[in-house]
């Protein structure tokens, strides 16, 4: 029973420093503001330069806000060669959320327009965010950008350690479709975008 216990903590251990591998797992506990998050600017600065597909302003369906997402090209990055990209706020509905309030990490997986994320889940009253949460990101047909939460890590459930004892449990459920969050796309246009080069 004593070396199942210690099995079971190690696992846990060696998932947390598996994880921590990955760079938008590097996320801070807690948001920073950085500058140059105006929307004028940000418009400024994109329309500048080659976008990837998920780059650009979107405003998020259920409440109104803009984000920008940005390739990181400043030093914040691992030089791997990776692209890695950061979600800003532009604007907000919550008047104590600053423009520029990083909201977290997206990094390109194999598959074509799909994304892994790191992101803030929590804000307080300062508008600071916190609590981040993995997330898949995809691009559909239709260039809306969808979010799709998911757990990582070690369920641990004690119930097996007692078996027997309740024959019968209590089961929650959430019927809401996972595909109802996302973003619409504000700058540039879809049109706009049908030019872009791609990159390998």
């Amino acid at each position: 029973m004593k070396e199942r216990v210690v099995l079971i903590l190690l696992s846990v251990v060696m998932s947390f420093s598996v994880y921590a591998e990955n760079f938008i797992d590097t996320l801070p506990e807690k948001s920073v503001v950085v500058d140059g998050y105006e929307r004028p600017e940000v418009e400024k600065r994109i329309s500048s330069c080659p976008l990837h597909d998920i780059e650009g302003m979107w405003q998020i369906a259920n409440d109104g806000s803009v984000m920008a997402i940005e390739r990181i090209v400043d030093g914040e990055m691992p030089d791997d060669g990776n692209a890695c990209y950061r979600m800003v706020v532009v604007s907000s509905p919550d008047r104590s959320i600053s423009p520029g309030t990083l909201m977290g990490y997206v990094s390109p997986t194999a598959k074509k327009k799909s994304y892994e994320a790191v992101v803030y889940a929590k804000s307080n009253e300062e508008g600071v965010l916190t609590g981040s949460k993995h997330c898949v990101l995809t691009i559909d047909d239709d260039g809306l950008l969808k979010f799709r939460h998911y757990r990582q890590g070690v369920k641990l459930n004690l119930w097996k350690f007692v078996p027997y004892m309740f024959r019968y449990s209590v089961i929650t459920r959430d019927e809401r479709p996972k595909d109802l969050d996302g973003c619409v796309r504000i700058y540039p246009t879809p049109a706009a975008m049908l030019s872009q080069p791609r990159y390998l």
